[in-house]
């Protein structure tokens, strides 16, 4: 049976800033999407080695996994994040996420990272080098972007589901109320964000905000349950999270970039250009972008 369930606050890395080598290195303009999904990969992969059976916490001793975590992909309590890897990893979010974007610092931080994941987590060698050890990195990912032909359509576009970053998918209310699609995406949390009843409660774990579609309404007072929600369910690297609304237009693009503004520790605006490049008929509307860019100042961003 699923269910709903509450949480305590997780443990964020510590913010350290990476070795400045920018004089030689290309620069990007913009956010590399390849590597921001990789170090999201990253980053759910040490979050499971927090909580699964047999990982380390500390490189000493082991982690036993909750009941909770079988029954609903969320832990019971939170496990800190060893140091040595908080900081080789807050390393490469910051080389990832700092326009301008330069190459040479990215690879720097990534071979750092490899080294550190490696030496903490010997068992899971081959997944290590699969996350870390190529130059390249492609997501699995269920839909492809840009978008063709019929799927350009704002119909399809309305009605559909993207995956943002992995795991963590937007949409509207269609998808949500498809069963068979919802479980081929592999999806098992799913936040809804209007005023309806779980659609099917005994196959997924539901969290239901409903909230109203008006520059006027206060949706960030939401913020720190579907955070916790989005990020316990993303801790499971076999759960994935449909965040989704009526249209998927507003409401939904809004709870889905303050999790992404907390766990990349990027600003309003990136995130919402980051969720239009993969769901173009994002647009939140004006007071829950303003209310963005207030949670930006909140986070220290």
């Amino acid at each position: 049976m699923k269910g709903t369930y509450e949480y305590s606050d997780a443990v964020a890395p510590s913010p350290v800033m990476p070795h400045d080598t920018r004089d030689s290195s290309p620069e990007l303009s913009t956010l590399p999407v390849a590597e921001l999904d990789r170090f999201f990969a990253i980053l759910r992969f040490v979050s499971t080695c927090l909580v699964c059976d047999g990982d380390p916490c500390t490189g000493g001793g082991s982690c036993h996994c909750p009941a909770s975590v079988c029954d609903t992909g969320a832990p019971a309590g939170s496990r800190v994040m060893p140091v040595h890897v908080a900081e080789a990893l807050e390393d490469l979010r910051m080389a990832v996420t700092n326009v301008p974007v330069h190459m040479d610092v990215i690879t720097g931080a990534r071979t750092a990272l490899h080294a550190v994941l490696l030496e903490t987590y010997p068992q899971h060698a081959g997944a290590v080098n699969a996350l870390c050890g190529s130059s390249s990195f492609h997501a699995c990912r269920t839909t492809t972007l840009p978008l063709r032909g019929f799927m350009r359509r704002r119909v399809y576009l309305y009605q559909s589901m993207q995956q943002i970053v992995p795991g963590l998918f937007v949409g509207s209310y269609h998808p949500a109320s498809d069963r068979e699609l919802l479980l081929q995406h592999g999806i098992t949390h799913i936040v809804c964000c209007i005023d309806v009843p779980p659609r099917f409660p005994k196959d997924f774990v539901y969290m239901r905000v409903a909230a109203q579609d008006s520059p006027g309404y206060n949706i960030a007072r939401f913020f720190p349950r579907t955070n916790d929600f989005i990020e316990r369910a993303l801790m499971n690297p076999d759960s994935a999270v449909l965040v989704h609304c009526g249209a998927g237009i507003s409401r939904a693009p809004t709870v889905a970039a303050a999790y992404l503004m907390k766990a990349l520790r990027l600003p309003a605006d990136a995130v919402v250009v980051l969720l239009h490049e993969r769901r173009p008929v994002v647009s939140p509307n004006a007071g829950f972008r303003r209310q963005l860019r207030e949670y930006q100042r909140e986070l220290g961003l």
